[in-house]
């Protein structure tokens, strides 16, 4: 044939086991054409691929020691449809095409500068992506975590400010301008007690009609970036419950404390004096 049997750069290899998933069967070589419409069996094994051909692979039986419920560094867990099977390298005799090799350094950085130097030296080839410095990678995403919740708290605060500001400054004004309105109220006889009561469920109005407005907004806003992300990962929509919790109280916080700040102002007026003053 012009194309090698198996050319991983004119299609691709793949080694499926035979059998079901624990009944005996055969190790198998596929090769399927580049070109080729790929389908897969309910084990992930091509099938119905025009141009595909087999090899069976002579194997020899292992015996598993234990299976180890942490992955060991250098392993990756996502790999979940590979078998991965760890032993020492003085038992290596190539079994497998392929093998990872982790090691521990207390110097990672140098281990790693000391490791690709000895592969150029040695001639041996080698791809950058497949030379992995788990520490390097470990502080990158940390420092990468740290930014984007430096950024992302910072902005939530600033945001909470402004909002928290205008609501005080709304409630203020709004209990301000009806300041002859309290007086004549507790000039005809209403006490403390009646004030304080009228007040609250004013905050408690507030409050309310803020969360009714606000909530099923916040909530669709989640949904959909929920269903922007969802491409990549498909996950259950979950409210942020803890979240709105948060909200709900901090809303009718910020609204009680602005109300009482403004009525103990109010409480010390003299009520003549306030009917008497027309100016705000």
């Amino acid at each position: 044939d012009a194309i090698p049997r198996f050319d991983p750069e004119q299609g691709t290899t793949m080694v499926c086991w035979s059998g079901n998933g624990f009944g005996e069967g055969e190790a198998i070589r596929y090769y399927v054409p580049g070109e080729a419409n790929w389908k897969e069996d309910a084990f992930g094994r091509p099938s119905e691929i025009e141009g595909m051909t087999e090899e069976k692979l002579e194997f020899k039986p292992v015996k598993v020691g234990a299976i180890l419920s942490n992955a060991p560094v250098g392993i990756n867990k996502s790999q979940s449809a590979y078998l991965q099977v760890i032993y020492p390298m003085s038992m290596y005799q190539g079994e497998v095409d392929r093998v990872t090799t982790a090691m521990y350094s207390a110097e990672p950085e140098q281990a790693a500068k000391r490791l690709r130097t000895t592969l150029e030296e040695n001639g041996i080839r080698f791809m950058p992506s497949n030379l992995h410095d788990a520490n390097q990678a470990s502080r990158t995403m940390k420092n990468l975590a740290t930014i984007i919740n430096v950024f992302t708290y910072g902005f939530i605060a600033l945001i909470t400010l402004i909002s928290a500001a205008n609501v005080f400054n709304t409630i203020t004004t709004n209990v301000s301008l009806r300041r002859r309105d309290y007086a004549m109220l507790r000039s005809v006889g209403m006490t403390k007690r009646g004030m304080n009561r009228m007040m609250n469920y004013e905050c408690l109005l507030y409050g309310s009609r803020a969360l009714i407005i606000g909530l099923p907004i916040s909530i669709l806003f989640s949904w959909l970036i929920f269903s922007a992300l969802n491409r990549f990962a498909s996950m259950p929509f979950t409210p942020p419950y803890r979240v709105i919790a948060i909200a709900v109280i901090s809303v009718f916080a910020v609204v009680f404390a602005s109300m009482l700040y403004q009525t103990g102002k109010i409480k010390k007026d003299n009520p003549i004096d306030a009917l008497r003053n027309e100016n705000i």
